[in-house]
C-alpha cells in the first residue's frame, strides 16, 4: 500500500485555541507542531507495522504544522503544492489518512471548527455541506485514492464516518459548545468553539497508532471496501460567508460541467484575484 497522510493542526489533542497554538506568532506554536508531529509519527508506525510501503506526508496546515526534524525519517514530506487543488493528492497512491483534522464550519460540539478560513459560514459541493475533510475526500475519490483513516476531534470523526461509511477513525478530543455559531462574525467565531475535553497527548498517540494498525489490516484484506459515495457532473461549489467579511456581501457559486477539481479551483482563483 502506498499511502498519503494529510495533516492539519487544529484537530490535535492539546491544541487549545487559534491565537496561542496554530499561528506562527502564537506562544505555543512550536509546541503545537511537536504535538502534531508525534500524532503523525504514531500513525506512520501503525501503518508501517502492518504493511504500508511508501508514505507521503502532506503538511496541510496553513502556516505549516510539522517539525521536519522530529518527523519519522522513513517518509517523504511535502510542503507547498503546484496550484491550490488537488492539494498534493496524487492518483499514484492507494489510500489517504488524515491526522490533526478538524470538523467543518458550523458543526455543533466541535473544537476549533472552520472551513478553509474563519470567514466561511458553509461550503457545499453538489449541495452537500462539506469541510476541509470532505473536499479532500472527494478529490481523493476523483483520483482513485481510498479514504482510510481520519483522526481529530469527535465531531470530525462523525463527519468522516457520515461521508465515508467504512473509514476508520480515532478521536482525540471532543468539543463542548452547542450550536452552529452562524450568527458570529469571523472574529467572534474564532473565540467561540474553544471548550473541549482532550486526551493526554500520549494517550492520543496510542489511540491513533491502534486505529492505523486496524485500518491498514482492513485495507490489506479488502481495499475495495473503502469508498466515498460518487459525485457526478455538473459540479457545483457554493460558499456562504459570515457577516462582516471584507469585500464579501453575498455567497458565491461556481460550476464546472466535467471536473470537480476544476470547480474547486475556480473558487480559489476568485478568492485570490486582486
Amino acid at each position: 500500500m502506498k499511502l498519503i497522510i494529510m495533516t492539519d493542526m487544529e484537530g490535535c489533542a492539546g491544541v487549545l485555541n487559534f491565537t496561542d497554538w496554530v499561528y506562527p506568532q502564537g506562544r505555543y506554536y512550536e509546541q503545537g507542531k511537536a504535538i502534531l508531529t508525534r500524532e503523525v509519527n504514531a500513525a506512520i508506525r501503525g501503518f508501517r507495522e502492518n504493511g504500508a510501503g511508501e508514505i507521503l506526508v502532506l503538511d496541510g496546515h496553513g502556516f505549516g504544522g510539522l517539525d521536519l526534524m522530529r518527523l519519522d525519517e522513513s517518509v517523504f514530506y511535502q510542503r507547498g503544492f503546484p496550484g491550490p487543488y488537488p492539494i498534493g493528492i496524487s492518483g499514484e497512491y492507494d489510500a489517504i489518512a488524515w491526522v490533526g483534522q478538524h470538523a467543518k464550519s458550523g458543526t455543533p460540539f466541535a473544537h476549533m471548527a472552520h472551513t478553509s478560513s474563519l470567514d466561511v459560514l458553509d461550503l457545499r459541493v453538489n449541495g452537500r455541506s462539506v469541510g476541509e475533510f470532505g473536499m479532500s475526500a472527494y478529490i481523493s475519490a476523483a483520483l482513485g485514492v481510498k479514504p482510510l483513516l481520519a483522526c481529530g476531534d469527535l465531531a470530525l470523526c462523525r463527519e468522516a464516518s457520515e461521508l465515508c461509511p467504512h473509514i476508520y477513525t480515532a478521536w482525540v478530543k471532543k468539543g463542548l459548545d452547542p450550536g452552529s455559531g452562524g450568527e458570529c462574525t469571523p472574529q467572534e467565531y474564532e473565540a467561540r468553539n474553544l471548550s473541549a475535553i482532550h486526551l493526554h497527548p500520549a494517550a492520543a498517540e496510542r489511540k491513533i497508532y491502534e486505529a492505523a494498525c486496524l485500518a491498514a489490516r482492513a485495507f490489506a484484506a479488502d481495499p475495495g471496501a473503502f469508498s466515498v459515495p460518487p459525485l457526478h457532473g455538473p459540479y457545483t461549489v457554493e460558499i456562504d460567508y459570515r457577516a462582516n467579511c471584507p469585500g464579501v456581501s453575498t455567497g458565491k457559486r461556481y460550476r464546472h460541467e466535467e471536473d470537480l477539481i476544476a470547480a474547486l479551483n475556480l473558487s480559489w482563483e476568485d478568492c485570490a484575484a486582486p
